[in-house]
């Protein structure tokens, strides 16, 4: 069996990418207080050994620093000092230091982004699991099973001072500090970094993690569009490629489902008995649009730009390769 480091700043989820990969390659789960720390096939820490096994493969898992340093109480705003002494790319453990260990490594190497693992574990895995060479049976158990498996490792990472979050990636430590220190803070920490910057590039903006308020035309985008009304109410409605995993994903990150038609009002015991036998949910259903332009006015949000957009596709062609 090939052994490896997983390596990470603390309050990154290493110990939720440990009990994955343990359990894919059938390692022992430990116990947070038993991790084993040298001589074994899987070891975590939290900065590589001043003299590493250099054949070992290297697991990294990055989380936004700023999560982490508000996280282990470091910060609570833009403090030079502070961040000096935790973030000095030749420091010990620190931050930037995981980084260009990373960076640096000769041998096989995978990172994973904790953020990632959270709002997609099952892409995460299957990754981590080609990587690994993992058993596929194994791999088949925690993706079957991925909420029992999750509650195991929140428990025992409960031994410890346990998770604030419990895994739910859009509960925010940043949310505590203003924009102002946000931007401040991750600028000082990319400088550091230098050119390692481009691992940071997915946290260039204060990211809204609040979930989607997704507004979707019904038929056309949802369900097929035969015609005029008159032929949409008396044909057949006929669910279009990608939405019920497109609405699968939206629910997992608490996206707010608000449906738009041109259906009339004296339609909609109808509209809402056929959205139900697709299995199509939602939160609101408005209804009696004219067939003109939909307009949708929101203010611009500093830094993070704006806070509404707009996606037209062509009608009938469903929304499976749809990104929101």
């Amino acid at each position: 069996m090939s052994r490896y480091y997983q390596i990470s700043y603390p309050r990154s989820g290493s110990h939720w990418l440990q009990y994955i990969c343990r359990h894919m390659l059938g390692i022992r789960i430990y116990k947070t207080q038993d991790i084993e720390t040298t001589g074994t096939e899987y070891v975590r820490l939290h900065n590589l050994p001043k003299e590493p096994e250099v054949n070992r493969k290297l697991i990294v898992i990055v989380r936004n620093p700023i999560e982490c340093l508000i996280r282990q109480n470091i910060i609570s705003k833009f403090d030079a000092v502070a961040l000096e002494q935790t973030c000095g790319i030749n420091n010990e453990g620190s931050y930037t230091k995981i980084i260009k260990d990373f960076d640096e490594w000769k041998n096989e190497k995978i990172i994973v982004y904790y953020e990632d693992l959270m709002r997609d574990p099952n892409y995460v895995i299957v990754k981590l699991a080609g990587f690994l060479k993992a058993n596929p049976t194994l791999v088949t158990d925690l993706i079957t099973n991925l909420d029992t498996h999750k509650k195991k490792c929140l428990d025992d990472y409960a031994l410890q001072e346990g998770s604030q979050t419990y895994g739910v990636v859009d509960s925010l430590h940043s949310e505590k500090i203003s924009e102002g220190d946000y931007m401040k803070i991750l600028n000082f920490i990319k400088r550091r970094l230098g050119g390692l910057s481009k691992y940071l590039s997915r946290y260039n903006k204060i990211e809204v993690h609040a979930p989607k308020n997704i507004l979707i035309q019904v038929d056309g985008v949802l369900l097929s569009h035969p015609g005029n009304l008159t032929t949409i109410m008396q044909s057949q409605p006929e669910l279009l490629d990608g939405v019920t995993d497109k609405f699968n994903e939206w629910e997992k990150r608490g996206s707010k489902i608000i449906l738009l038609t041109e259906r009339k009002e004296c339609y909609r015991k109808q509209t809402e008995d056929e959205l139900s036998s697709l299995g199509v949910w939602y939160d609101s259903l408005i209804m009696g649009l004219t067939v003109g332009e939909k307009v949708l006015l929101d203010y611009i949000n500093i830094p993070t730009n704006n806070r509404a957009k707009a996606i037209c596709i062509d009608r009938n062609i469903g929304i499976e390769e749809l990104e929101i």
